[in-house]
């Protein structure tokens, strides 16, 4: 082996530890922006929280009326991926399992301290910490009111609460 083949694989293995360190340097740098992102994520999903605090049904319209107060340190905004899931069982006996999208429920009030505020149709509401928003939820079929009740509110940013008892 004479000195040029010498060369040329120092040479090599020169350039095969550069290649390295560059792909090394930037795949740290892409998985610790990876990893802020998440962490920013998760706290942000922290400090995001809300509690389903009460529920009533109107019988008479066949409405339900659901109490979500903002718990959270983070105002909330229901938007058009929020979606309600009602679980209950209906005045003949079935077992219903309504999966309510955006535009079939609607915003009522919103209750900030003692004061409350209607919310015109088509009005997004951001709801600051403290405050209770009511929504108005129509299922498909009548419910039976002896029977216990299942309620879950997902926010488009995956949040979620839920609600199981009789209604009022």
């Amino acid at each position: 082996m004479g000195f040029g083949a010498v060369a040329a694989g120092a040479v090599m293995l020169i350039l095969t530890l550069i290649t390295v360190a560059i792909l090394g340097s930037v795949l740290y740098a892409v998985m610790m922006n990876m990893a802020k992102e998440v962490l920013g994520e998760r706290s942000y999903l922290e400090t995001v929280a809300f509690k389903i605090t009460a529920i009533t049904y109107n019988s008479t319209l066949n409405e339900l009326l659901i109490n979500i107060s903002n718990v959270g340190q983070e105002p909330i905004i229901p938007y058009v991926n929020t979606e309600i899931i009602v679980d209950y069982i209906d005045v003949s006996g079935s077992r219903r399992i309504d999966i309510l999208y955006y535009r079939e429920w609607s915003f009522n009030r919103l209750i900030i301290g003692n004061s409350s505020y209607n919310i015109p149709s088509g009005v997004f509401v951001e709801v600051p910490p403290g405050a209770i928003l009511e929504v108005k939820v129509p299922p498909t079929s009548p419910i039976d009111v002896s029977q216990p009740i299942i309620v879950i509110v997902v926010l488009d940013n995956g949040v979620k609460s839920e609600y199981i008892s009789n209604i009022k």
